[in-house]
């Protein structure tokens, strides 16, 4: 196999016992009565996803709170014309809208916890868009704009319509579905942590159907096992209470910027190494096993190429860990904003009175984000260089690091879907990006998350002239239908009767 995608690592297969067990079973499609219904509604389908891109749903933007709510209401009316049932719209406890649905009336069934988001990145610089990015197009055998792919078309919708496809058809569902869909995920999921410990009981769930995240390529399914944990923080470096004159003052006082350089360097080592005290304490080395899955990767694909691709004549990283570790399976700590002083034209012979920092931090599995985000603040005060006074912004406490299960029915069912419709066995990876919905219910309703999303690299995610192929669209509808049957097949052949859920 040879695949180009920056998202890819390769781990070990599922269980044996599963495998053998779906191939002597056999594949359980959707009835045929279902595809008719998916393909004789493509084109509404596609209209619809028009509808939901030309909301403007930019949780990052206060200005967009109105349309974010827009959002939530079209989806709740969604969820409510397709046959779900108690439909509602929650609030987070920072205000963020949350829309709930479910339907329960599949015995002696898993349940299943559909999990996507309806808000959007900001869609600067809008001078690079082709087109308008709230005006959905279809055009070239493509949907364009904001959220066409992220995530509105490659997951929700279709896992949407597929449930409408299968209850239409068929009058039942062959598993309990509950549907979570948040307005906040391209913020980092702020205050929904809490939401869900405080709505446990209504989320109990078997397993969770993510239709946020990606396919490795048009032609090659994946499937992610592992995404990092994040935590960031704000800072600000104070030296006096004014602007200063340079010639006056400077060499007698403390210079905040090069004070804000020489602490933000402290944080790595030249090589790259993290060299804050405790915040790799907890980071564990890849087995032998893993290592080698990493190297015979690193054999199919072109990594320096990719880099290569957005500019990077050269790699840098922490010394003895290959690109692909340093990139999935090792912490981060990135400097995402440093200023300060006077930034317009010519020159201002001015010492400034402050300058300012943001970190980024990506988490590794057994990473604890409380303790590491505390080890950072402690570095910091502990190299805070003399005549300086710190202070903290902002200190958020995004999520911890996720890994999966492998060996659940449901993960052999996504992957046996993911065969069937893509015409390829999926390659198992993690991803180092975040989704912090998924770490919590792992953590909360102690649950594993498939993901199932369409979207691919080169569809232009949070960047400008975002777009949709219309043939993954189509596929995806078909893909969540598949799996609601394969995920019914998969759970009466391994989990004993006995042991079957009950309503």
């Amino acid at each position: 196999m040879k695949c180009h995608t920056r998202y890819t690592i390769p781990f070990v297969i599922l269980s044996a016992a599963l495998i053998q067990g779906a191939l002597a079973r056999g594949f359980a499609p959707a009835p045929t009565e279902v595809l008719e219904y998916i393909t004789a509604h493509n084109e509404e389908w596609g209209k619809e996803l028009c509808d939901l891109v030309n909301i403007p749903s930019i949780s990052a933007l206060p200005a967009h709170a109105l349309q974010v709510d827009s959002a939530a209401k079209w989806v709740t009316n969604l969820m409510s014309s397709i046959g779900l049932r108690n439909v509602g719209i929650f609030r987070t406890s920072l205000h963020h809208p949350t829309t709930y649905g479910e339907w329960l009336l599949a015995p002696n069934a898993p349940t299943a916890l559909i999990y996507g988001h309806y808000d959007v990145q900001p869609v600067d610089p809008l001078d690079l868009w082709d087109s308008d990015p709230f005006k959905c197009e279809r055009r070239d055998g493509v949907y364009t704009g904001r959220g066409v792919a992220d995530d509105k078309g490659s997951g929700i919708l279709p896992a949407l319509h597929a449930i409408q496809a299968v209850l239409s058809a068929t009058g039942t569902l062959p598993i309990n579905v509950k549907v979570l869909i948040e307005g906040a995920e391209e913020i980092g999921s702020p205050g929904m942590k809490g939401w869900i410990e405080a709505h446990k009981e209504m989320l109990k769930c078997d397993f969770v159907i993510s239709a946020d995240g990606s396919q490795v390529a048009v032609d090659q399914p994946g499937l992610v096992l592992g995404l990092r944990g994040m935590a960031s923080m704000g800072f600000t470096l104070t030296t006096a209470s004014t602007d200063l004159h340079s010639g006056l003052f400077g060499g007698a006082v403390q210079n905040p910027l090069r004070a804000m350089a020489q602490l933000i360097s402290s944080l790595h080592s030249p090589q790259g190494k993290i060299q804050v005290d405790g915040f790799l304490d907890d980071v564990k080395d890849l087995s032998a096993s893993e290592l080698v899955d990493y190297k015979r990767f690193e054999e199919l694909v072109d990594v320096k190429g990719e880099l290569a691709k957005v500019g990077v004549d050269e790699p840098f990283g922490e010394e003895g860990h290959s690109i692909l570790e340093q990139r999935w399976s090792r912490p981060t700590i990135e400097v995402v904003g440093m200023w300060g002083g006077f930034m317009g034209d010519g020159i201002k012979t001015v010492l400034p009175r402050e300058a300012h920092a943001k970190l980024a931090m990506r988490l590794v599995p057994y990473q604890k984000v409380e303790l590491v985000t505390d080890a950072v603040k402690q570095h910091l005060m502990s190299f805070l260089p003399p005549s300086c006074n710190l202070t903290f912004d902002f200190v958020s406490k995004g999520s911890e690091a996720y890994l999966a299960n492998k060996d659940g029915y449901w993960m052999a069912a996504a992957s046996a879907t993911l065969k069937h419709v893509m015409g390829a066995e999926p390659v198992y990876y993690r991803m180092g990006g975040s989704i912090p919905a998924v770490a919590h219910f792992k953590e909360i309703l102690d649950v594993d998350t498939i993901f199932m999303a369409f979207d691919v690299p080169d569809q232009n995610i949070h960047a400008p002239n975002e777009f949709m192929r219309e043939g993954l669209y189509e596929m995806a509808h078909e893909a969540f239908a598949h799996l609601l049957f394969e995920v019914k097949a998969a759970y009466a052949e391994t989990v004993p009767t006995t042991e079957r859920a009950e309503l």
